[in-house]
């Protein structure tokens, strides 16, 4: 998966917690970018927004490594449970298309 940061201090992104939470989505398989936006608000109350999923997510936290990895975390289930939608929808379609065949081989009498 591909993924930018907008809006983003240099100091955001070099972050070793916030590069720890951002390298899990490498391992997830999907298509399209990702856009990242984190920082600070106030002293301690840290946000992050990414969009480019069919829903925008938005975590705070004490700090900004926190709120990245909420936010990876929530984005990671939203492309799983995705991808798992479209495998049962072809394994649905695949037990409807076999079960018209038998039906129609039991019709025919082969």
């Amino acid at each position: 998966m591909n993924y930018r940061f907008n809006n983003t201090e240099e100091g955001v992104i070099t972050d070793k917690k916030v590069q720890a939470a951002v390298s899990k989505l490498d391992s997830l398989e999907a298509r399209g970018t990702l856009i990242i936006e984190a920082g600070y608000r106030e002293t301690d109350n840290a946000y992050c927004k990414i969009t480019g999923v069919k829903v925008p997510v938005n975590t705070t936290g004490k700090k900004v490594g926190e709120a990245v990895h909420d936010a990876v975390k929530k984005v990671s289930n939203i492309v799983r449970n995705d991808r798992k939608t479209k495998i049962d929808k072809k394994e649905h379609a695949r037990k409807k298309a076999s079960a018209v065949a038998e039906a129609e081989e039991d019709t025919l009498g082969v």
